[in-house]
């Protein structure tokens, strides 16, 4: 009877005609358990960023008393924190925010005492540490704003972490498409021809671009890039 296991559908759950359901306990007694229940940490942060790492610990028909759990990155411990820990209750225990080297970081978040479930005792994570991903961001000459709105809303992003660097239509002289993540063209009359050969490869290649159609370019008679 397990809550995981049951079927997406609630009318999978009915049992058909003429059979009935026996409930055979294979506990006796009460079998008290902790367990981190939940991690909320980022999953990846820049190299301005820190970690901030909370976990839930549960207590399933244990008596109320100290729980004990150490958060832990790549084998080494970064901090322990005791809390108290009700009976059948939840606690919430925040870990003090740590720099993460860069690259993919083992972590985990475990309870320094054991019980009957040692299962349930470590929740494991990772968080990743990267350079900002950049971003070209294309717009007219005469357009002060739409930048300020679009890095607005990558900084609203859950968890983002770009670095945007935002040109006019002409101002594209020796810019690479590769270097960026992806490139957002916002409501541009035009490209310059050689930009233009440069990002269609960039595309052709597998790399991302965004083209956001508005009145300066309604007049053209095609989409840059699009064929």
């Amino acid at each position: 009877l397990q809550k995981s296991s049951m079927p997406a559908g609630f009318a999978e759950l009915a049992l058909p005609a003429g059979a009935s359901l026996k409930l055979h306990p294979v506990g006796a007694g009460d079998l008290p358990n902790l367990a981190v229940e939940a991690v909320t940490a980022p999953a990846r942060v820049d190299n301005k960023g820190q970690a901030r790492v909370q976990a839930t610990i549960a207590s399933f028909g244990a008596p109320a008393g100290n729980a004990r759990a150490s958060l832990s990155v790549n084998g080494r411990t970064a901090e322990s924190k005791t809390a108290e820990l009700a009976a059948g209750g939840r606690v919430t225990v925040e870990f003090a925010p740590f720099d993460p080297p860069y690259g993919a970081n083992r972590c985990e978040v475990r309870l320094d005492s054991r019980d009957d479930f040692p299962a349930d005792d470590r929740f494991l994570f990772t968080v990743e540490k990267s350079e900002p991903a950049r971003v070209l961001f294309v717009h007219e000459n005469r357009d002060t704003r739409s930048a300020t709105y679009f890095r607005a809303a990558l900084e609203a992003a859950s968890q983002a972490s770009f670095a945007l660097d935002a040109r006019s239509a002409y101002d594209l002289s020796g810019v690479n498409p590769a270097g960026y993540a992806f490139v957002v063209l916002s409501n541009v009359a035009g490209i310059p021809g050689p930009f233009e050969e440069d990002l269609t490869r960039h595309v052709r290649a597998g790399g991302a671009l965004f083209v956001a159609l508005g009145p300066s370019s309604a007049g053209r008679s095609r989409i840059p890039v699009v064929e």
